[in-house]
């Protein structure tokens, strides 16, 4: 592998012990050894609580600098680092995740072997703390696994996120801005930047070399959680889905989702298929937010690093 720099970007918000397990790992990367680079940790918080774990930090392979960006919304966050960033590619990893030391080295080589615009790991979500095993029947939603081989996934763009991905500085540099600040409250700005890429010739593969885990906290780990994230991600689907015929296609398929899932959810339920009767719900709601598609921006402080947002379900 020829010797190159990856600007690292990892946005924060009011959760400095993640942030601390998040860049521990990014500095055991094996990648450090045989490239430079850096890592940009953007805290939105404007009390600028992240500073302490940047500055407390012991001195690594390579710097880690901290950027505060006061104006709320991931997309600044995202915006911010990509302004900063120094190195050839970018990658993006969110604060609550800890990403396996082989990850940035296998997305690059993948990106290099194929001639991708864009390399996406293999994320799994794992419980912050010892729960009860029904909780896990929730951890699927969190996790971004496509399977044990590269492939080409281009056409799987909308199972796609920004979280433990590499792409060339350029192509982002070239948007002014990457990211939406529309949707930066609202979240789906890495889903809109996906779509665009793609629909500009942009290639994308799947690396599942690349490994993190996601620290999912346990408030999380219930239906009604499940079923909010499943609506959520039905609105933004059509909310990205590009122009009104688009939009009434996934309306459609919305409302066919709801009433294949939802008999299927009770009837699952009542037969004790706990695990199955989850999915289906999920399912369900998220047809649900396909239909009632409209976000109100509405933002509240909540997990993810980011901003998070109560959803409207009115169309």
């Amino acid at each position: 592998m020829q010797a190159t720099s990856v600007s690292v970007v990892v946005p924060t918000f009011r959760r400095p012990v993640l942030l601390r397990g998040c860049l521990e790992a990014l500095l055991r990367q094996t990648f450090w050894q045989r490239a430079g680079g850096e890592i940009l940790v953007v805290d939105n918080c404007p009390d600028g609580s992240a500073r302490q774990v940047v500055t407390g930090l012991p001195e690594g392979p390579v710097p880690v600098r901290y950027l505060a960006e006061p104006r709320p919304g991931i997309s600044h966050a995202r915006n911010r680092g990509v302004e900063e960033a120094t190195g050839e590619f970018i990658a993006f990893v969110d604060d609550d995740n800890i990403v396996e030391e082989q990850a940035l080295a296998a997305l690059l080589t993948a990106l290099r072997e194929t001639g991708a615009s864009a390399a996406f790991g293999r994320y799994l979500a794992v419980p912050e703390a010892p729960c009860a095993e029904e909780a896990h029947h929730f951890l699927s939603p969190y996790s971004r696994d496509l399977g044990s081989g590269q492939r080409d996934v281009t056409a799987a763009r909308a199972h796609l996120g920004t979280c433990l991905s590499l792409m060339p500085r350029a192509i982002l540099a070239a948007r002014r801005p990457p990211f939406d600040p529309a949707l930066g409250l609202l979240g789906g700005e890495d889903a809109a930047l996906i779509r665009e890429l793609a629909e500009e010739g942009h290639r994308f593969v799947y690396e599942p070399v690349a490994v993190g885990h996601e620290h999912v906290s346990l408030a999380r780990l219930n239906r009604a959680a499940l079923m909010q994230r499943r609506f959520r991600a039905g609105q933004i689907r059509v909310a990205n889905a590009g122009g009104p015929l688009r939009r009434g296609i996934w309306r459609g398929v919305g409302a066919a989702q709801a009433a294949l899932h939802l008999p299927a959810a009770l009837v699952t339920g009542l037969a004790g298929q706990r695990r199955r009767a989850e999915m289906h719900w999920g399912q369900a709601w998220g047809g649900l937010g396909k239909v009632f598609w409209r976000l109100r921006r509405a933002p509240v402080y909540g997990g993810g690093g980011v901003l998070a947002s109560t959803l409207s379900q009115q169309d």
